[in-house]
């Protein structure tokens, strides 16, 4: 018996470590367990002790990109003077070359009016915007929108199979050389639809496993501020670039050099970084999780754990499982001409590793109906999100103040609803956000045009509130779900918000009030949505233990009651 028991998937050859085992694996194993620890010098953690013991990484970074396309003011001269012109009209004058001729001349053409402060050096000029068509512009938007759709469909599930940190580094590398050759060599609008595309399919990587990685590898009362630190450096990269194209240069390739030098950083620190212990655990792999745990301990100047005397709960509770399982094989094993016990006892033996399929988890009603809510304020949130954003061009004023002023609600939502979260909850939060965006969204309706401070005041307030939602759906999925499930939730929430994303400019260009009372009627049922949420106040590795044990579609949800009472 000794040679089949197992610690993860190694044998364990260490006859005293062994024995010190199986006498915690009893029936009142935990009871032992805690009259042993000051004799044995025996210690046991669940995953958020073991953080506390070997400490925690804490930080994340993330980048964006904005300006890229905004079309600079034109001036154009029919032969009798300048005059101010949009772009479809520069396209009428056989003469394109004329940039910087002096306005005393009266040859007919156009040039860019370089005094303006929205006149930037960018992509419109490097990829020949000026005389496409609006919608192929808006395109390349919809590439990366696209491509997150079918990443999220076809490669999130990756997190859960293959592993977070790998993923990761893919993710960034990968986005780290289409960044470059989108913005630094292409000069093709059709191969930049390719790779903007190809970018977006990275988003399952780049950004949703990576922000579960960052919450998995902190203990519990850092998660959400971890979470919200992700979506501030999201903010803070727009208003950098504001205040660079406002204050610096209207050349947009020295913010984004700055910018490639933040992802090649966080490409490089992703390959010293170990794997999620809380994953490795989740799937049962107990000496990668041991090794990746005293990595972080190294990190952190403490010492290694103790093979011998520091321990695994979930651990010892698998490793009692699969000893129970072992003797009752034995049992079926000698009952004699048993043929359908045989088969049974082999069927359960051969099922070792965890069930990472989304159909096990949706057997269960309640993370069934999660999951839809989730799906719909995913879908909110991010439609709402957006919606905002590109509704801020009509208001009157300087586009910059407005995007830092916006830009700065923002970072402070993700600030304080993840601060706030922490004491109240992440479900009361997030209700109180999607209230706050739709009260001031209804605001906004009933205003008067003409009263543009008001206008500009509740429409700050309203993107305070989805902002809040926004960040809030990522702390609410991670831990309103198993471990073992949490990237394929992720992609599968995203698919249903990326399609969203691509409607939210489409309704924003739509006459007033309309824009507004779509999104109020998104805030109000996702608010709604939000009371129905339900957790499991039990431990994310005994419901992760349970799922992941692949028993019959009819018996898996009995089960998981049966075992949670």
């Amino acid at each position: 018996m000794a040679e089949d028991f197992k610690l993860g998937d190694n044998l364990i050859e260490n006859q005293d470590f062994l024995s010190l085992t199986e006498r915690l694996i009893s029936p009142n194993m935990f009871d032992e367990i805690n009259n042993q620890e000051g004799q044995e010098n025996v210690k046991v953690y669940d995953y958020e002790k073991i953080l506390q013991r070997v400490g925690g990484f804490e930080g994340c970074l993330i980048y964006s990109f904005s300006f890229l396309t905004l079309m600079p003011d034109y001036q154009c001269n029919d032969g009798t003077g300048f005059f101010q012109c949009d772009r479809e009209q520069t396209c009428e004058y056989k003469n394109q070359d004329i940039l910087n001729f002096s306005p005393s001349s009266n040859e007919i053409g156009y040039s860019i009016n370089w005094e303006t402060r929205t006149s930037l050096n960018n992509l419109v000029e490097h990829l020949s915007l000026r005389c496409v068509e609006s919608w192929e512009i808006g395109f390349m938007g919809s590439c990366y929108f696209i491509g997150a759709v079918f990443g999220n469909l076809f490669l999130s599930r990756l997190g859960d199979t293959v592993g977070r940190i790998l993923m990761v580094r893919i993710g960034i590398s990968l986005s780290l050389l289409l960044y470059a050759v989108i913005l630094f060599v292409s000069t093709s609008l059709l191969l930049n639809y390719a790779l903007v595309f190809l970018f977006g399919c990275l988003t399952s990587f780049r950004v949703g496993i990576s922000y579960l990685y960052g919450q998995e590898i902190v203990r519990a009362k850092h998660s959400n501020m971890i979470g919200s630190l992700y979506n501030i450096f999201d903010s803070i990269t727009m208003i950098m670039a504001s205040l660079y194209y406002k204050y610096i240069s209207d050349d947009y390739i020295g913010i984004h050099l700055v910018f490639f030098v933040f992802i090649l950083s966080s490409a490089l620190i992703s390959f010293t970084l170990p794997e999620s212990p809380k994953f490795l655990i989740s799937v049962k792999k107990y000496k990668e999780a041991r090794q990746a745990l005293n990595t972080i301990a190294e990190k952190n100047g403490k010492k290694k754990l103790s093979l011998y005397n520091e321990l695994i709960k979930d651990e010892i509770m698998m490793n009692r499982r699969r000893r129970l399982m072992s003797v009752q094989i034995d049992e079926f094993r000698k009952s004699p001409g048993n043929n359908v016990q045989n088969k049974t006892a082999e069927s359960v033996k051969s099922q070792k590793l965890p069930n990472h399929s989304i159909y096990n988890l949706i057997q269960n009603r309640l993370y069934l109906l999660n999951l839809v809510l989730m799906s719909i304020t995913w879908a909110s949130s991010t439609f709402t999100y957006y919606m905002v954003g590109f509704y801020i061009k009509y208001i009157p004023g300087d586009i910059f103040n407005m995007v830092i002023v916006s830009s700065m609600a923002e970072l402070f939502a993700c600030l304080i609803s993840g601060v706030v979260s922490g004491y109240v909850g992440t479900k009361k939060c997030l209700f109180s956000s999607f209230l706050m965006g739709g009260v001031f969204g209804i605001l906004i309706i009933f205003i008067s045009p003409s009263n543009t401070l008001m206008i500009s005041f509740c429409l700050l307030l309203t993107k305070f509130g989805v902002s809040s939602a926004f960040n809030l759906c990522f702390l609410v999925t991670a831990e309103y779900f198993p471990t073992l499930y949490s990237s394929t939730v992720f992609g599968a929430c995203n698919v249903f918000a990326r399609i969203m994303s691509i409607f939210s400019p489409l309704i924003a260009e739509v006459p007033a009030p309309l824009p507004m009372m779509v999104y109020t009627c998104f805030c109000f049922m996702s608010m709604l949505g939000t009371t129905l949420l339900v957790k499991h106040q039990d431990q994310d590795n005994k419901i992760d233990d349970i799922l992941s044990k692949g028993s019959s579609p009819g018996k898996r949800e009995r089960d998981f009651d049966q075992e949670l009472d």
